[in-house]
């Protein structure tokens, strides 16, 4: 539904038009494909747009892909992992792309020259994974960067909410205000300690995680573009959601959160971290990350084209897939012959 949303809106030769709707060449049919230990279904053998910032649809595989990949490197890289959350204030008039250079202009000096050198020595960074992730609220446009730092330190929990917290609020400050900005102490930086297990944070907080943030870090760091959960500001998803409720002064924000986020990498390696998690040092591109699918999925059901397009017209395709995640292939006859439709043939596919 969201995905229709995004077409209905975008222009007409932009690729995310023809996402998930044209069969791939070369492929005969359109398969379902089912993870019953999740409930989930996907199609394959369609053409995808691997567009995160855009198309929701491909924002749910590129950012689950990316989420498994962080999060083995939380598990495998011997490291104490911090999570810093950068922002910058900003007025509700200003455009996300005027906000968004400001934030990435900052952070680039903060993390260049000789205070960057002396700081990574002081406290043993092996290396950090920076996403950008863009909301919007009251006062507009809200991008921020979250940056997951790898440490080789044996500093205590205390010192690192404390001094090092203090040094890179200090030092985001100063750079901030060198370009004609400013942030709140409190919020205009803010790190939080991952803790390495769940023994570690109770014995600190007192009690089991209770806020995904806090606690599934390769969620909090990889999944931005498809969120749909409560945060400070609306999320892509949810801008799309607005409109298509008929809210339309929503259209006009996601298509510029589309424009403000052109050409914008979601997630960014330091340089040797993906080989030190034991990932293969290139990343794959966003379009191959839409096309992957997760392990354990198995052959459900397979349509053909003439199927399909006739699914395509009814504009059924998103129930289909909600009925496929439950496993129950008789469920999926039974929604095709209220629709109507007479097959001559089948070949749906029943993997028990």
């Amino acid at each position: 539904m969201l995905q229709g949303e995004a077409r209905r809106l975008l222009p007409f030769k932009h690729r995310t038009r023809i996402c998930q709707r044209l069969v791939s060449q070369g492929k005969d049919t359109v398969d379902v494909m089912l993870d019953k230990s999740n409930q989930s279904a996907y199609y394959r053998n369609l053409i995808v747009c691997g567009m995160p910032w855009v198309c929701p649809v491909c924002a749910a595989r590129i950012t689950e892909y990316r989420r498994i990949e962080v999060a083995q490197a939380v598990r495998g890289i011997a490291a104490r992992c911090v999570l810093v959350t950068y922002t910058v204030q900003h007025q509700s008039e200003e455009r996300l792309l005027t906000v968004r250079r400001a934030l990435q202009d900052a952070y680039t000096f903060m993390w260049s020259g000789r205070w960057a050198d002396d700081f990574n020595d002081e406290w043993g960074v092996q290396g950090t994974i920076k996403a950008l992730e863009d909301t919007y609220g009251k006062n507009g446009f809200h991008p921020h960067f979250h940056s997951l730092m790898f440490l080789n330190t044996d500093a205590t929990t205390h010192e690192l909410e404390q001094q090092f917290t203090n040094a890179l609020r200090g030092r985001w400050q100063q750079v901030l205000a060198r370009y004609g900005r400013c942030a709140s102490w409190e919020n205009g930086l803010t790190v939080k300690i991952v803790y390495s297990d769940i023994a570690e944070y109770v014995a600190k907080m007192g009690h089991e995680p209770i806020d995904e943030p806090g606690w599934d870090i390769a969620r909090e760091v990889a999944k931005g573009p498809s969120k749909m959960g409560k945060v400070h500001g609306l999320t892509p998803n949810q801008m799309l959601l607005e409109s298509y409720r008929g809210h339309f002064v929503y259209e006009r924000i996601w298509l510029e959160h589309v424009e403000g986020t052109r050409n914008c990498k979601q997630i960014r390696w330091s340089p040797g971290l993906r080989e030190m998690a034991g990932l293969p040092g290139e990343e794959k591109s966003e379009k191959q990350m839409a096309e992957t699918l997760p392990d354990g999925y198995e052959l459900f059901a397979q349509f053909s084209r003439t199927m399909w397009s006739f699914f395509l017209d009814q504009n059924v395709t998103g129930e289909i897939l909600q009925i496929a995640g439950r496993g129950d292939i008789e469920a999926l006859w039974e929604f095709f012959e209220k629709m109507g439709y007479k097959f001559e043939f089948y070949d749906l596919r029943n993997i028990s």
